[in-house]
C-alpha cells in the first residue's frame, strides 16, 4: 500500500486518525472564534466575563486530546494555573505601587481576564494530565514486567 509523509500506510486507520485530527482542529477553531465573538460581546461589568477566556481554554482541549503525550496536558495546565495564579497576584497589588502605564494594564487584565477561570480550568488540565501519565506509566510497567516473564 502507499504510504503518506508520515509513513503511514493509506488504510481505514489513518484516514479515521487524520478525521480525528480535521475534526478536533476544526472544533478548536470554532471555540476560540465563539470566544473572541463573546469578549466583544460581553461587557466587562457582567456576570458572564469569564465565559470567553472559559471557552478560549477550552478551545485547546480538543487538541490537547489527539496529542499522544500525556505531558502536554500537563504543561499546558501548569501554564494556565500560573497564568491564573499570577492574574489573582496581580489583582492584589495597590495601584500606588505600580508604574502609571502599568495600570492601565492591570486594569483591563483584572476586569476582561478572571483568574480564577484560568486557576480552575489550569487544575482540570492538570490533573487529567497526571492521569493520562500514570495511565501510560503502569501501561509501561506492566509491559516492562510482562517481557521479564516472557524471558524467565
Amino acid at each position: 500500500m502507499a504510504k503518506t509523509q508520515a509513513g503511514q500506510e493509506n488504510s481505514g486507520e489513518g484516514k479515521k486518525a487524520d478525521s480525528r485530527k480535521k475534526i478536533a482542529g476544526l472544533s478548536a477553531l470554532l471555540l476560540w472564534v465563539l470566544s473572541i465573538a463573546f469578549s466583544f460581546a460581553i461587557p466587562p461589568s457582567s456576570e458572564q466575563i469569564w465565559l470567553p477566556d472559559a471557552i478560549l481554554l477550552v478551545g485547546f482541549f480538543p487538541l490537547l486530546w489527539i496529542c499522544p503525550f500525556s505531558l502536554v496536558w500537563l504543561a499546558f495546565g501548569i501554564l494556565t494555573t500560573f497564568i491564573g495564579a499570577f492574574l489573582l497576584l496581580l489583582s492584589c497589588i495597590p495601584d500606588a505601587s505600580m508604574p502609571a502605564q502599568s495600570v492601565s494594564i492591570k486594569h483591563h487584565l483584572a476586569e476582561y481576564h478572571p483568574c480564577w477561570t484560568w486557576m480552575i480550568l489550569g487544575l482540570i488540565a492538570t490533573v487529567a494530565g497526571a492521569i493520562k501519565s500514570l495511565i501510560s506509566l503502569s501501561k509501561i510497567l506492566l509491559n516492562k514486567a510482562k517481557k521479564q516473564r516472557e524471558q524467565a
